[in-house]
């Protein structure tokens, strides 16, 4: 770490920050108050005392990356749009403290890492950390198969704890990874983000590649292993996404990453009969499934809250009247059509397009050795997650909300040359 006190603490803080999203599935930890809140809502407490010392300790630093932030205005509409809906929701106290902590947790997030990380060899650190905690998510979401369970966390990760009960509806999700994050649809979300910073690391000639060849090849393996179906998928695209980009540039050498992608799909196409007999049930017996569930649900919901929106976290009360105990449309952008209205889904699309926007711009610029690498590789793992938002509520839940503002960050920070 490079600078003074001051930036070693901002830094020290954000590996910390890193680390426990990766590693540790706190939305669940059942320890005894005080210990049990304070792990439950590390993340946020960290976030804001970073946040803090920005404000106190650099503050022009924090000034001039908001003057040159792409997303502000895109960050700003956002958080209007779910004040708005709370306002006139179903909720309202419950709604704003709701779109408080989804703030505190995601676009806070997003500036104290980019902040953070302005510093010459920071970006690398960075960079080489969510690669390296990634990868011991992937290593053990892979001995979490092999052994037939989670055998660190086998007490938080199970329906006795009334935590993971509760987020999970129940399920167990037998023969499937749940690994770090207690979810195997989170978990498969979560790999994904983290792809770029060990692929980008797999291409370089620093010390630091055979740990992004390990990390990334850990990262594929664990992702096939949750049988999260809007995990591969998404993998697939982001991975179809890249070879598009990068046909422009090098037609001619494009043929072995073709030929890589095809596996790919042809694996992805073998493990999903290999589960056919899943499948099937899930087919006979989808009127009791609960995201075809939620979906009904949804349907139901949406005339009445399609213009103003419920709230964001309503879901859960307007559901009960239909018989629903579920927490969320169990697709982010049904989540947000019905909590925020057409305002809030507009507002969400509107971000996504400025991030792929500065990425698509910052990948056709060959003047940043680093940025014409990465940036190809945020954007096609971006694209993929848009599409695994079709079936799961990715800012919904704390962990993969935070992991994904904290890969904003680095993804957009590059792209400006912040980082």
């Amino acid at each position: 770490m490079t600078g003074g006190p001051a930036d070693r603490f901002l830094t020290g803080g954000v590996v910390i920050l890193i680390a426990w999203v990766s590693l540790v599935p706190y939305r669940f930890l059942a320890f005894d108050p005080p210990f049990g809140s304070l792990a439950n809502y590390l993340p946020l407490l960290l976030t804001i005392i970073l946040a803090g010392a920005l404000i106190l300790l650099r503050r022009e630093t924090l000034l001039a990356m908001l003057k040159k932030d792409v997303l502000l205005g895109a960050i700003v509409a956002l958080v209007a749009a779910d004040l708005l809906a709370a306002i006139g929701g179903v909720n309202s106290m419950h709604s704003i403290s709701r779109s408080a902590y989804y703030f505190l947790t995601g676009p806070l997030i997003y500036w104290v890492v980019g902040c953070s990380f302005q510093r010459a060899g920071n970006t690398r650190l960075l960079i080489t950390m969510i690669s390296a905690f990634s990868g011991l998510a992937a290593l053990y979401g892979i001995s979490e198969y092999a052994s037939g369970g989670s055998w660190l966390y086998q007490s938080t990760l199970s329906i006795a704890n009334p935590k993971f009960a509760a987020a999970t509806g129940g399920a167990e999700f037998i023969g499937r990874v749940l690994g770090t994050l207690g979810h195997p649809v989170a978990f498969g979300a979560f790999l994904l983000l983290s792809l770029p910073a060990s692929l980008y690391l797999a291409r370089s000639r620093s010390r630091a590649r055979p740990l992004g060849v390990c990390a990334a090849g850990a990262a594929v393996v664990a992702i096939a292993l949750t049988f999260s179906r809007g995990a591969w998928i998404s993998l697939a695209v982001a991975a179809a996404a890249w070879v598009t980009m990068r046909m422009r540039e090098h037609g001619r050498s494009i043929v072995w990453r073709v030929m890589l992608v095809s596996v790919f799909l042809a694996v992805g196409v073998s493990l999903t009969l290999s589960t056919r007999e899943t499948y099937t049930a899930y087919v006979q017996n989808y009127d009791k499934n609960p995201r075809i569930l939620a979906y009904v649900y949804s349907a139901t919901l949406l005339p009445e809250h399609l213009v103003a929106g419920s709230g964001t976290g309503t879901f859960r009360w307007l559901g009960k009247s239909l018989g629903s105990r579920l927490d969320a449309a169990d697709s982010m952008y049904l989540t947000r059509l019905i909590e925020g209205g057409v305002l809030g889904l507009t507002t969400f699309l509107y971000l996504l397009a400025r991030i792929y926007n500065c990425l698509a711009t910052s990948s056709r610029q060959r003047g940043q050795i680093r940025a014409s690498v990465l940036s190809p590789l945020f954007l096609a793992a971006l694209l993929g997650i848009a599409v695994d938002m079709m079936t799961f509520d990715l800012l919904s839940w704390p962990a993969t909300r935070s992991w994904f503002w904290i890969q904003v960050a680095i993804a957009v920070g590059v792209a400006q040359e912040q980082v």
